[in-house]
């Protein structure tokens, strides 16, 4: 027993005398949860607009309150009123503004008298997905300026949809979560355990065995254990920052008997990566 209990601690000492082995196991689980997680997730907010009204007539300030009016509510966009049109289009160019939206002159009295009037938008088409949303949020916001007001608040009276979603959302990077325990998995059992006695048969250590009492079961053993308790650790620790990351509370999800199994799922795990 003491034989096994000497591979052991070998191997944990080993590994605790690498602090750059034991911030890279720990850290690039993370890394990738919050890189990819908040790339890939979500509705785009605060897409800048560059509003040029050349007309100041009541139906562009109409048009102007609306898009102001989808900036505090859904805050897709976040409108800038701009004077200088060629300011206006060198930072689209830059990237300060998704887009320009120019409202010409005479565009009230087009409106009043029914013709045609248009508006004119500037796209920065590189991202399609921004471009998308940033039209989407001005194509909302046309219908509503021929109206007589703008609803800021919902009326007291009259019939009015309120949506009730069935299933709650889930965030793209609480998906992660299962991947970035398995990667911490993988760099754990690639750093200790059984990875380390290829590493001693590489290094030459492993002969030194043979002036030692040690049986190869002692060995085997000793670094399968060693090697499944620090990578059970940090597969927990990552677990934990994940959710605080992800905005998951596992402490009131799980119950005691569900969170020893999670345990005992990371440890099998362990077991056949090491295997």
């Amino acid at each position: 027993m003491h034989r096994f209990l000497a591979i052991f601690e070998r191997d944990i000492r080993k590994f605790l005398r690498n602090p750059l082995v034991v911030v890279i196991s720990l850290l690039m689980p993370i890394i990738y949860l919050v890189i990819l997680g908040n790339s890939f997730q979500g509705e785009l907010k605060n897409l800048p607009l560059a509003l040029i009204d050349l007309d100041n007539g009541p139906y562009a300030v109409r048009l102007g309150e609306m898009l102001h009016s989808i900036e505090a509510g859904p805050g897709t966009i976040k409108v800038v009123r701009v004077v200088d049109q060629g300011r206006a289009m060198s930072g689209l160019k830059s990237g300060e503004f998704k887009a320009v939206l120019v409202i010409p002159r005479n565009f009230s009295r087009d409106v009043e008298r029914g013709v045609r009037s248009e508006i004119g938008l500037f796209l920065d088409n590189a991202e399609n997905i921004s471009a998308a949303s940033v039209q989407s949020a001005v194509l909302r916001a046309i219908p509503e300026i021929q109206r007589e007001f703008i609803p800021v608040r919902s009326e007291r009276s009259g019939v009015f949809l309120r949506e009730v979603e069935l299933y709650k959302k889930i965030d793209y990077d609480q998906t992660l979560i299962p991947g970035v325990i398995i990667m911490a998995i993988f760099l754990g059992a690639m750093s200790t355990g059984a990875f380390n006695m290829v590493m001693d048969r590489f290094l030459g250590v492993e002969e030194s065995y043979f002036l030692t009492p040690l049986t190869k079961g002692d060995i085997v053993i000793g670094l399968t254990a060693s090697g499944l308790l620090i990578t059970t650790i940090l597969a927990m620790l990552v677990l934990i920052l994940s959710s605080f990351i992800s905005g998951i509370r596992l402490w009131s999800m799980l119950a005691p008997a569900d969170f020893l199994l999670v345990v005992i799922i990371i440890m099998l795990s362990t077991l056949g990566i090491q295997g």
